[in-house]
Parts: C-alpha cells; sequence; structure tokens
C-alpha cells in the first residue's frame, strides 16, 4: 500500500496488547477467524476463509512498533508522520452467534468497564488505525542523505564530519606474544 500511495496510507487493524491477548484466551476474542467462517457455512460464492475458503483466517494483531519499523525499513530515507487511532470494538454479532448465551451478556454487562478503558487506556483497545503520511524527500532527508538530481545518496560531507576515513586511520601493529 505504501510503495503504490501518492500521499499516504490509512490502515485499520485489530491491536495487539494485553487486554486483546486475554480476550483471546477467555475465547471472548478469536486467534483464527473461525467465527467468519461459521457465519458463512452454506452460503454460497462466499466461505470468509483463506482464500475465500473454509480455512480460518489467522488474526494478525499489529503494534505501533510494528508499523514504524515496517515503513522506516522500507524507505528509510526520511522520517514518516506516523498516527495512531485506538478504539474498542466488540464483536456482537460473533457474540450473539455464539451457542453460550452467557458470554454476549457478560460481555454487555462489561461494557461500561470496556468503555471506561477504551478512555483511559486506548491502547489497551482492541483495534487502532494508523495513518502514514509519505515525507516530501526535496524537503524531509535525513542529514545523511542528500539530493543529487533525481537520485537519493549519502552525504559523504555528513559522514566525514562524524567519522574517520578508513583508508587514512594508520593501523598500529599488532604484538606477537
Amino acid at each position: 500500500m505504501y510503495r503504490v500511495a501518492r500521499r499516504g496510507v490509512l490502515l485499520f487493524e485489530p491491536y495487539d496488547n494485553l487486554l486483546t491477548r486475554l480476550g483471546v484466551r477467555l475465547r471472548v476474542g478469536q486467534e483464527y477467524e473461525y467465527g467468519g467462517v461459521a457465519g458463512n457455512v452454506g452460503k454460497s460464492g462466499h466461505r470468509g476463509g483463506v482464500a475465500n475458503t473454509t480455512i480460518p483466517n489467522y488474526v494478525y494483531r499489529f503494534t505501533e512498533r510494528e508499523i514504524i519499523k515496517a515503513i522506516h525499513t522500507y524507505a528509510p530515507y526520511a522520517r514518516h508522520d506516523i498516527r495512531f487511532f485506538h478504539r474498542m470494538r466488540i464483536p456482537w454479532a460473533q457474540l450473539r452467534r455464539r451457542r453460550n448465551p452467557g458470554l454476549h451478556l457478560a460481555v454487555r454487562l462489561a461494557q461500561p468497564v470496556l468503555k471506561l478503558v477504551e478512555v483511559c487506556a486506548p491502547r489497551q483497545s482492541n483495534n487502532f488505525a494508523a495513518v502514514i503520511l509519505k515525507p516530501d524527500p526535496a524537503a524531509a532527508l535525513h542529514p545523511w542523505l542528500r539530493r543529487r538530481g533525481e537520485n537519493i545518496e549519502v552525504n559523504s560531507d555528513w559522514l566525514a564530519a562524524r567519522y574517520r576515513n578508513p583508508t587514512t586511520v594508520s593501523q598500529s601493529p599488532r604484538r606477537r606474544s
């Protein structure tokens, strides 16, 4: 998405945190999207799983740090403006389809506490959005880089001011024991 975007990327993803992992352990959340497959059994054309099969997708939950590392690895020429927004999303439809109606009721009763968590500790919400704005390479290059024509290259003046040139450093002779 980043590669083909003109100005930036907006993405919505499940969030990896302590509360979400606890929800999966308590079977409120899912490690695999078997609820989506179960909701589509018998429907023609859509199966809800991997490559539209009946094999449930794994739910890959992201963190802010993973997004930042991926973007800076892919485009290391400048610092990016990346913003995150967290929200609690309760899977009501999936909970209603469960055989155990007590789980739906328990989450319904816990909803005020979950809202409080969303307000007081938003990073414990189970979903987040990321806005990744592409930097202008002409204006936002890291200082160790420079533009030469259409190319970006290392700024040798910046490096020379901070590091000794390896060809001019004299090597001390090794001692023999």
